[in-house]
């Protein structure tokens, strides 16, 4: 087995504890902000109040995040007849509160290709490279070609000037690619994109007809199911999305979820 594997595999670990402990932290302050019933809190009430609505949970780790925010100052505490109940504080609604990347740059002008054959022995920089042309919202089209159709090339020649590897890297524009259509579809697989949005709208409409108790906690988890998807969505102008395209009807489900508590 080698080191670069075992390092892929202890990174992918730790993210699921992370992922695990901030969907923690995110159940209870939504819990405490907006399900906390008649001003009152305690870990069973809470544990069983998550189970109804299929959060599993146990009192240990409730203990644990309640003191951690309390410690951070994600809560405060306020009194009802003489007894404390927490709060969530301006920091901890600022915490749960879902965020969307911002990746609308108005009209499409030409496309931008970034072309780079680094060395083997370089290949951190290349994975790095990688990652962030990714972040950005590039589509990989082939070995070492990514392409998009927002004006980014200013920040990728900061990324690539950072990394030193200016002779490795071409930069190109286009009005146009050949067989355009497949190479998009190719490059964010935007088929399977779509069937993740008609997916998401199709369980928001389900659940915001039934309303069924502890509404914020399911709507929270609605809302980081469709954040997830709007990040991976490389926003495109209209006349490259697919017929049928659902991100937008799903956009506005999302708002009115977010509104709804």
């Amino acid at each position: 087995m080698t080191l670069v594997y075992i390092n892929s595999i202890v990174l992918l670990v730790i993210n699921i504890i992370e992922m695990i402990k901030n969907n923690l932290r995110i159940n209870l302050l939504t819990y405490i902000g907006y399900c906390l019933p008649k001003k009152f809190f305690s870990y069973e009430k809470c544990r069983a109040d998550w189970e109804s609505v299929g959060i599993q949970t146990n009192i240990a780790s409730l203990r644990k995040e309640f003191s951690l925010c309390k410690k951070e100052r994600l809560i405060e505490f306020k009194t009802y007849y003489k007894k404390p109940y927490p709060v969530l504080s301006t920091k901890g609604r600022l915490e749960i509160k879902t965020r969307l990347p911002f990746r609308q740059f108005g009209e499409f002008d030409s496309w931008k290709l970034v072309i780079f054959d680094i060395p083997e022995n370089w290949r951190a920089k290349r994975l790095i490279l990688q990652k962030e042309l990714q972040r950005l919202g590039f589509g990989k089209i082939a070995r070492g070609v990514y392409l998009s159709p927002q004006p980014l090339f200013s920040t990728v020649k900061r990324i690539i000037k950072k990394l030193a590897i200016e002779d490795f890297v071409i930069l190109i524009q286009a009005q146009s690619i050949e067989n355009e259509k497949a190479k998009i579809y190719r490059a964010w697989n935007l088929k399977d994109l779509n069937e993740q949005y008609e997916n998401f709208i199709q369980k928001a409409r389900v659940a915001t007809f039934e309303r069924r108790p502890f509404w914020p906690l399911e709507a929270k988890r609605l809302e980081k199911e469709f954040a997830w998807l709007y990040k991976q969505d490389p926003h495109l102008p209209a006349q490259f999305l697919p017929a049928g395209w659902k991100g937008t009807e799903a956009y506005g489900i999302f708002k009115a979820i977010s509104n709804s508590y």
